[in-house]
């Protein structure tokens, strides 16, 4: 059988892996708002309304980042 998070070894290789793709390539797995703008269910304006409410945190500064690549922060 093949690795996978059902072992602790697995899951200690998941989050491991997430976490170089997010430090190194500076983007969010599975940023559920991200995922919304970038398939048209929400647009920069109401990305940008999200990350609001969460800009003291990394997470929240991130979503403006997007969002403001967009044009739709201001």
């Amino acid at each position: 059988m093949g690795d996978d998070t059902g072992t602790p070894e697995g899951l200690l290789k998941a989050a491991e892996y997430v976490e170089a793709v997010q430090s190194r390539q500076g983007y969010y797995i599975a940023c559920l708002e991200e995922i919304a703008y970038r398939r048209g269910f929400i647009d920069a304006v109401e990305l940008c309304k999200l990350g609001e409410g969460l800009k003291k945190t990394a997470y929240g500064r991130y979503l403006l980042s997007v969002a403001a690549e967009a044009g739709g922060e201001g």
